[in-house]
């Protein structure tokens, strides 16, 4: 709950391992398993190469956006390093143990309040605010401390609008190292969240003068804590000086929702360049062994469905997704009989006579 960091060191083969285990700081006898949970450094922690710092927000998603990243750096020799305030999946450890790429993990402050104020029955209208306080100066201090443990040459977020991601970012700021937002995943003009939220039921917002001059001292005392933010609601909407986005379309909404303080790239996404690279690398006796491993046919079409994380969401349930590639199946079927049609000569029609059918 106080934010403490959490790495375990220690020494086996001459070599320093790092790793995510769950503990407090201090050297730990390292488990059996390590190998396979964890990466190591060829040198002592202090003697390694300034890294670039990824920030994994959900540990699955993010690093699946982070490795084509991690992997050409890797390719220019340079060092990344992760850092998860989630813990890491098996496939999220494996996936860089494969490449010797080091991660630990923090466990962001809770919001409780603290010092003198901790234990106090505090009224209801002071219990939100006393607490978000303590959250913010928490979060202040664990990033800077990682800032000056980890001296990375630049930091690397999906959303600079997180709670450690904003301090992160604005401590390195403060030092001269280069920050970065990667867009991860497609999101909507600003108007249809606009349109979704009044679909909720609206608060009662009183706009009397003695809410006002409140709103302005917690605001005041934010900003003498150095714990303010003014964000715009937004993936960039911090204070990240470089934002790669997936395409010109995406730089006209950010612009417009008010993402205005940092230079925006057109980059693409990173996943996709690995997934071009992988098919330009693939032969036809790796095509083979996948479809064998998969029990499917040389002769069937695949198609691949790929999805936001609806389930962790609840947006969609497990089996109204099996019942979405069931008919995705159905339409490809119909579709082959019509394959000697121009029309389907397309990739790009196929692709929409699916969505269609779907």
């Amino acid at each position: 709950p106080g934010g403490e960091l959490r790495r375990v060191r220690g020494e086996r083969d001459g070599r320093t391992w790092v790793c995510g285990w769950p503990g407090g700081s201090g050297s730990y006898p390292i488990p059996d398993d390590t190998p396979e949970r964890c990466a190591h450094l060829e040198l002592p922690v202090a003697g390694v190469a300034r890294p670039v710092l990824f920030v994994a927000r959900e540990p699955d998603e993010t690093l699946r956006t982070f490795l084509p990243v991690i992997d050409e750096l890797a390719r220019r020799g340079a060092v990344s390093r992760v850092l998860f305030h989630h813990w890491p999946s098996d496939w999220a450890i494996a996936a860089l143990a494969s490449r010797a790429v080091s991660w630990w993990h923090v466990v962001p402050p809770s919001r409780e309040p603290a010092g003198l104020f901790a234990g106090l029955k505090l009224p209801r209208c002071l219990t939100g605010p006393m607490g978000e306080l303590a959250q913010l100066r928490a979060a202040r201090a664990m990033t800077r401390a990682i800032i000056d443990r980890e001296q990375p040459r630049s930091i690397v977020v999906i959303q600079d609008t997180l709670l450690l991601e904003r301090f992160l970012v604005r401590w390195a700021n403060r030092a001269d190292i280069p920050t970065l937002v990667i867009q991860w995943a497609f999101n909507f003009p600003q108007d249809y969240y606009d349109r979704l939220r009044a679909l909720k039921v609206p608060r009662e917002v009183s706009s009397n003068a003695r809410q006002r001059r409140s709103l302005g001292l917690y605001g005041g005392l934010q900003r003498l804590l150095d714990v303010y933010f003014n964000l715009v609601n937004s993936y960039g909407g911090g204070e990240a000086r470089h934002f790669a986005v997936m395409g010109p379309h995406f730089l006209e909404q950010y612009r417009e929702q008010g993402v205005t303080n940092k230079s925006i790239t057109v980059t693409g996404h990173p996943m996709h360049d690995a997934a071009f690279r992988r098919v330009s690398e693939i032969n036809e006796s790796e095509i083979f062994f996948l479809r064998k491993q998969h029990g499917i046919p040389s002769s069937e079409r695949v198609v691949l469905y790929a999805t936001q994380p609806f389930f962790w969401r609840g947006v969609i349930t497990p089996t109204e997704l099996q019942e979405n590639v069931a008919r995705m199946n159905t339409a490809v079927a119909r579709l082959r009989s019509e394959e000697h049609t121009s029309e389907l000569q397309s990739h790009l029609n196929l692709v929409c006579r699916l969505l269609l059918e779907k």
